[in-house]
């Protein structure tokens, strides 16, 4: 099971305590939306959407279409081919479930080229399949649906880091939203506030970051030390005389 928009938002809300009523954040319908697609930028980094399309080959062909007419791909849904947002990873052939011998075609023999007509496809270089089941590992963006569980990517196991994400972004609109509030108050306290305001919000929203991080394997990179540093020494001599270095 994945999860919709509706869920992400309602359950992201609570994380960044924006539980409605009078103390709800100051955001807009629009910006919750607004919110999911910048945490889709960042989560499909972290957690690639990997597809994978088994096609049976008709007849011999070194040059299959994955996008524009003709494709070999769904035209529609989760596994369509995203131009611009897709990247093909892995090609198998021939592909045969039952086999333990599966091993994908060396990069070098394959490549993927875009041609007129809003054409992209695959050309493999080393042999002319006319049979058998050629096997396509590819990216696309994630996309979550508005109410339709069963057409969105995320995977069960991703869905908690996500909305956590999405509470993260939450929180950072609401930090720039009450900054572009201060001082539109004739009562300088009330601008006072709404600064103070923003700092919490910008300071949960580094705290949820963590629990992302932690959640989808990165960890706190603040904490993470440096293997080595390289640094330039300017040493000047009181004496003059040059330096001697003993090691």
């Amino acid at each position: 099971m994945s999860v919709a928009r509706t869920t992400v938002t309602a359950e992201a809300k609570q994380v960044a305590q924006d539980p409605g009523g009078g103390a709800k954040l100051l955001l807009a319908d629009p910006d919750y939306d607004l919110a999911i697609d910048q945490a889709l930028e960042t989560f499909k980094t972290d957690r690639p959407n990997l597809r994978i399309f088994h096609y049976t080959v008709p007849s011999a062909a070194f040059r299959f279409v994955l996008s524009g007419a003709g494709t070999i791909l769904p035209t529609s849904g989760l596994d369509q081919w995203i131009d611009g947002g897709s990247r093909l990873e892995d090609v198998f052939h021939p592909f045969d479930i039952t086999s333990q011998d599966n091993d994908p075609l060396d990069r070098n023999h394959w490549f993927v080229q875009r041609e007129p007509s809003a054409l992209v496809v695959l050309k493999l270089l080393s042999l002319t399949p006319s049979s058998g089941v050629l096997r396509l590992e590819y990216v696309r963006p994630h996309v979550i649906h508005a109410t339709d569980i069963a057409q969105s990517s995320i995977l069960a196991g991703d869905v908690k880091a996500f909305i956590v994400l999405d509470a993260v972004k939450l929180c950072e609109m609401t930090a720039r939203r009450y900054v572009q509030n201060t001082g539109t108050s004739t009562f300088q306290n009330e601008t006072i506030d709404r600064r103070t305001q923003s700092d919490i919000m910008a300071s949960r929203a580094k705290e949820l970051m963590k629990a992302y991080n932690a959640l989808v394997g990165k960890g706190d990179a603040g904490e993470i030390p440096g293997a080595h540093v390289i640094k330039k020494f300017e040493i000047a001599t009181r004496h003059g005389r040059g330096r001697l270095w003993h090691v």
